[in-house]
């Protein structure tokens, strides 16, 4: 493999560690608040 084909892979397994970092914390935030309970004051 060269330094020309490494580069695409190299992109794109960036993205995609990216795009996990943020579905992680999306994630984590809709488990930390759901369900929602606006009316119990532990809750917020």
């Amino acid at each position: 493999m060269t330094y020309d084909d490494a580069s695409p892979w190299l992109a794109r397994g960036l993205y995609l560690f990216g795009v996990a970092l943020m579905m992680t914390a999306a994630i984590d935030l809709l488990t930390t608040v759901w369900p929602m309970h606006p009316g119990d004051i532990s809750w917020r």
